[in-house]
């Protein structure tokens, strides 16, 4: 089977144009990427404010912990939940026992997600973890009462993070713009390269050089 030889304007051409679309991919990807973490970054920081203004009410503070205090906490929760648009905000206190649940069935269960013990220990922070809707950043602040000496609980808010789908819908326009642009500008520079490369070989193929210059060392000896 005798092989199809590629012309040197051809090779130059796609060489050029195979570096400017890798280019091109890699900072799409990356721009994807920031995006998702900024989006994280963003979420985070909603969730924390969320849950720091629940762990400061007073209804939760001197409920928590009471018998029958989930009557009165878990409309408090559900209504801020439902006000910010948030996933879900559950109130649990020292003995991890839910005070507070989207699913009001899981009222009076344990809370054993496996990442609420630092939130035990006095200490607020953020946490990623996928639940059944998907994944989430979840915000972990203690709840304190007299005064912040005493902690009864802890108040958690979870928002769901945009998945890698969402997040190219939302930059479809961007990606593809910067795409398409960067493919016809790769495009044109690589036959204009190619074309000029060519035109300074005067229009010779490596090949067709090779013999000129074996012609002239023989002339020559």
């Amino acid at each position: 089977m005798k092989l199809v030889k590629i012309k040197l304007r051809t090779k130059i051409a796609l060489f050029s144009f195979s570096l400017v679309l890798l280019s091109v991919l890699v900072a799409s990807i990356a721009i994807l990427e920031r995006t998702m973490a900024d989006a994280r970054q963003e979420i985070g920081l909603r969730a924390m404010a969320i849950a720091r203004t629940v762990a400061e009410l007073k209804e939760i503070q001197d409920n928590l912990g009471q018998p029958n205090g989930w009557k009165v906490i878990q409309p408090i929760a559900e209504r801020i939940r439902v006000a910010t648009g948030v996933e879900y905000i559950v109130i649990f206190d020292m003995n991890r026992v839910r005070y507070s649940h989207p699913l009001q069935d899981r009222i009076g269960t344990l809370f054993k997600d496996g990442d609420e013990d630092p939130a035990l220990r006095h200490q607020e922070y953020l946490s990623q973890a996928v639940g059944v809707i998907g994944p989430a950043v979840r915000a972990f602040v203690p709840v304190m009462a007299d005064e912040g000496t005493r902690q009864v609980g802890v108040a958690v808010v979870g928002i769901l993070v945009p998945t890698l789908g969402q997040t190219l819908e939302s930059l479809r326009f961007q990606l593809y713009s910067s795409l398409l642009i960067g493919v016809a500008l790769g495009l044109g520079g690589s036959f204009y390269l190619a074309k000029n490369i060519k035109k300074n070989l005067f229009s010779l193929e490596p090949a067709e050089i090779a013999r000129i210059l074996e012609e002239r060392v023989a002339i020559l000896q």
